[in-house]
């Protein structure tokens, strides 16, 4: 596991190295974030837009168990499909913030 768990952390990086390069509007800048201790990677926006401190989540990727969780996607080029293009698997990816157990078993009771 510890050879693909890296390769696939290597493709997530690669991937949203690419979009942090892109030139944001204005006083903004792109800043990556990559925790490969927690299989952890962000793309964050910040600076200043109309005269006010911003930040925001352009991206934001997380590995748990052995699925690629897609839990922000604010990007307008196709994160998913730029993952796939870098070689994670489709069967691998998953979308949004994952419910707690609690919930689910809630959802699914009602």
């Amino acid at each position: 596991m510890g050879a693909v768990l890296n390769q696939t952390q290597e493709m997530i990086i690669g991937v949203l190295s690419e979009l942090a390069k892109a030139q944001p509007l204005g006083d903004l800048r792109l800043e990556t974030l990559f925790d490969t201790q927690n299989n952890r990677f962000q793309v964050m926006v910040l600076g200043w837009l109309d005269g006010k401190p911003f930040h925001d989540c352009l991206a934001y990727v997380t590995i748990r168990n052995d699925q690629i969780w897609l839990e922000i996607d604010n990007t307008d080029f196709g994160l998913t499909d730029a993952l796939i293009r870098a070689g994670i698997p489709e069967t691998a990816l998953m979308f949004g913030l994952p419910m707690p157990q609690s919930q689910l078993l809630v959802a699914r009771a009602a």
